[in-house]
């Protein structure tokens, strides 16, 4: 698949082929709902914490005595049963909510999400991004790519924090690394922009292994 290289000012400045062994492999979107599910499933903290009897404050007494009282027999004020005591069954942060997606999985999602970004016009090569990096600049340098909102910028690692630090107040703007992005965080782009020496980091943690 061609893919224009856009420079600074959006104009076509060449091409380059991307994904050509990728070309004619249909795109399994049962695969990438299971990447985004993961994927939001392993980000997910467990806040919700009920307590249970005995972390609740209070009740080391023994309320009455066993017999002799007609009462039913109790050991301590905080039981479920009472008021104000612990919590049965209710949720605890121990709950993991993690899901495993094997890595072969995970590099076929990632390669089918930038296939369909690539289908869609929506895959954006560029020379390279704003030298300045300032915020009101790649603002306008996304603009002129017709990248505005829900873009995912996939610099070099060593880039990241400078375009992160000038994309952080743009709506919809997430920088990423080519090193770290993942199936889940293409799908949720409209739009992907990188540069042709960032994919070809990407490209290689796309590439099917062969091992010797």
């Amino acid at each position: 698949m061609q893919v224009p290289i856009l420079n600074s000012e959006g104009k076509n400045v060449g091409t380059k082929t991307v994904l050509a062994d990728w070309d004619a492999r249909p795109v399994v979107h049962a695969l990438l709902h299971q990447a985004v599910v993961a994927s939001d499933a392993n980000a997910r903290r467990p806040w919700a914490h009920t307590k249970g009897r005995g972390e609740v404050r209070g009740g080391g007494r023994k309320p009455w005595r066993q017999k002799g009282t007609g009462r039913s027999r109790h050991g301590s004020i905080r039981s479920p049963l009472w008021k104000g005591g612990g919590t049965t069954f209710g949720p605890r942060h121990e709950r993991t909510y993690a899901k495993r997606v094997p890595e072969t999985m995970k590099r076929v999602a990632l390669g089918m999400s930038v296939v369909t970004k690539v289908r869609d016009q929506e895959f954006h090569l560029v020379e390279y991004f704003p030298a300045s990096l300032k915020t009101k600049e790649l603002a306008a340098f996304l603009r002129k790519l017709g990248a505005e909102r829900s873009v995912l910028v996939s610099p070099l690692a060593e880039f990241r924090q400078s375009l992160a630090r000038a994309g952080r107040n743009l709506r919809g703007v997430i920088v990423k690394d080519s090193k770290t992005v993942t199936a889940a965080d293409v799908v949720k782009s409209r739009h992907l922009v990188m540069t042709p020496e960032s994919w070809a980091v990407l490209e290689q943690r796309i590439a099917p292994r062969r091992d010797a």
